[in-house]
């Protein structure tokens, strides 16, 4: 619910703090005192547009800021979706306006897009005024209504998940038909940058092996020598090399005991034994060497042959390396081989996606079957509480037509209201407000408000063009509306005013430089002469003030 609405520098309002509480609270006022500047503002942090013009001091930002509590937890879910470490305990919204011109938005003070606070409003505050029928006339929110009359929770977030993998299939089967068929557009061209890659099949890293091998053999002459040279100076097959010399060294020192010298290494021995491994092994890593840096002409023609070809291929798919040569040979395989086989590639989706599709439509059915069953009843039940506002030649209509299958399943919703006698029904959304469609959304938000969970609703004069024992019940519907959730109620009617827990007057000042707008919580003196004049107009009398106590003892 509401906790509280401050609002600065915002068009007659300098500074102001509202703190509604619980239940149903009555803001009464003078016409142009600021009721609506209050409601204005709230607009602001459901999404609607900033206008300039309402920033009272330009030197400095209009400020709205609002404060919400005991959220439902579908909206909780919503904000910590995008604010993890939320504690979930209080939602605060703020929308700032400019000098320049410019607007901000704010949840939880971090900085939020304008389609971020109207999502974040979203079953939590709804504004109802008198031009605006838009909550219960817009599709989306009857199909809501009836999904919660129905109990389709668990029905549609399965349908949903199940809409969802159906869309996924269907895009990719759309994404590779669009491919295969770029790829016909292509075909020849393909078709000869396959065979040349092809014919090449390139290998990242083996250009540079190529390259380093190609120079080793076309040196080897050199190369041999050098290495032959090494070998004759280790000893290797000849005799009197490094080799002998050091098996000479361990022959002539075996009898010698080092340990009468303290000072010297007595493993002398061991390692003399050491380097004539270690050089052995050198000697057979050095012929290896010369046995691969025998130059066969053919061999080094393949790789000429070989690395020519990856040159020419660089050059012309115009590429620098041969790992990009090996990711374009397998894109162009992968191009080549849909052209072959043409549609082949979507068969397998095709056959998820008709499995798919065959678990939507069942899903679907089941969605129908329980939404038309409770549109049924709730079309009943808003007949009834319309009747007792005096609507007794109300025919409603909720009508369920199919639909193609969307997100929401395959019904199109509809509802429809004639008040009078022998009239067609009409679409809500297409019906002109007054007091008939005034006293029919309000029967229709005290049947619906719970099932959507919304916390907060503000009526915006809803009595407009009724009175008498009408007004009286329309109070009282309100104020049973108020035991379940928020009610907020601008009213010019007594018989409403009188029926709320708290009662709030808009007024406003003549200051210095400026008139400013206000809001007051009225104490029960207070309350009783605020009634007193909606009854008897300016001049309050005894009589009038006798009558105000009446009716506030009357809703007591």
């Amino acid at each position: 619910m509401l906790d509280r609405l401050t609002i600065t520098n915002y068009a007659l309002i300098e500074h102001l703090e509202f703190v509604p509480g619980e239940g149903l609270s009555i803001i009464t006022g003078e016409t142009g005192a600021g009721k609506s500047v209050m409601l204005g503002a709230l607009a602001l942090l459901k999404g609607e547009r900033a206008d300039l013009k309402v920033i009272a001091d330009k030197s400095r930002k209009a400020v709205v800021e609002a404060s919400f509590r005991s959220l439902d937890p579908a909206t909780r879910s919503r904000i910590q979706a995008d604010d993890p470490e939320w504690d979930g305990d209080e939602l605060i919204l703020r929308r700032e306006i400019l000098p320049s011109g410019r607007s901000r938005g704010f949840i939880n003070d971090s900085p939020a897009t304008i389609g971020q606070l109207e999502e974040a409003t979203r079953g939590l505050l709804d504004i109802h005024s008198q031009n605006s029928n838009t909550l219960l006339s817009e599709p989306r929110t009857q199909l809501a209504l009836i999904d919660s009359v129905a109990r389709n929770e668990e029905l549609l977030a399965e349908y949903t998940e199940e809409f969802r993998n159906y869309v996924t299939i269907r895009q990719r089967i759309t994404r590779l038909r669009e491919e295969a068929a770029r790829n016909r557009e292509q075909a020849e061209i393909i078709a000869y940058r396959f065979g040349q890659l092809d014919k090449l099949r390139p290998k990242a890293g083996e250009l540079k092996r190529i390259e380093n091998r190609f120079e080793t053999l076309s040196n080897s002459e050199d190369l041999r020598d050098s290495l032959v040279k090494a070998l004759r100076a280790l000893g290797g097959s000849d005799s009197n090399g490094a080799l002998e010399q050091i098996e000479d060294a361990r022959t002539a020192l075996a009898d010698v005991d080092f340990t009468i010298w303290e000072e010297q290494d007595p493993e002398v021995l061991e390692r003399l034994r050491q380097c004539v491994v270690e050089i052995k092994d050198i000697v057979e890593t050095i012929e290896d060497a010369v046995g691969m840096t025998e130059c066969d002409p053919s061999t080094l023609a393949a790789l000429s042959q070989r690395m020519n070809a990856y040159y020419a291929a660089l050059k012309a798919f115009r590429v620098e390396t041969d790992e990009e040569l090996e990711r374009l040979y397998a894109q162009v395989r992968a191009q080549y081989e849909s052209i072959e086989n043409g549609d082949s590639g979507t068969e397998e989706l095709e056959r998820d996606a008709r499995k798919s599709a065959a678990v939507l439509k069942g899903l679907a059915a089941d969605l129908s079957g329980r939404r038309r069953e409770a549109a049924a009843s709730l079309q009943k039940d808003i007949e009834e509480e319309a009747r007792k506002l005096g609507l007794s030649n109300l025919r409603f209509e909720i009508g369920i037509s199919d639909a193609k299958l969307s997100r929401s399943g395959g019904d199109a919703v509809e509802f429809r209201a004639a008040f009078n006698k022998n009239a067609v029904p009409a679409p809500v959304g297409d019906m002109a407000s007054g007091g008939e469609m005034a006293r029919l959304m309000l029967a229709i938000k005290k049947i619906t408000a719970s099932y959507l969970s919304l916390p907060t609703i503000i009526f915006d004069e809803i009595d407009t063009g009724v009175s008498g024992h009408i007004a009286d019940r329309m109070g009282e519907m309100m104020m049973e509306m108020g035991k379940r959730m928020q009610i907020l109620t601008i009213t010019h009617l007594p018989q409403v005013a009188v029926k709320g827990a708290r009662h709030f007057k808009v007024y406003k000042e003549d200051r210095d430089d400026r008139t400013v707008s206000d809001v007051m919580l009225l104490t029960e003196s207070q309350r009783e002469e605020e009634i007193g004049r909606m009854l008897a107009g300016e001049v309050v009398d005894d009589a009038a003030l006798s009558n105000a106590r009446s009716l506030l003892k009357k809703k007591s």
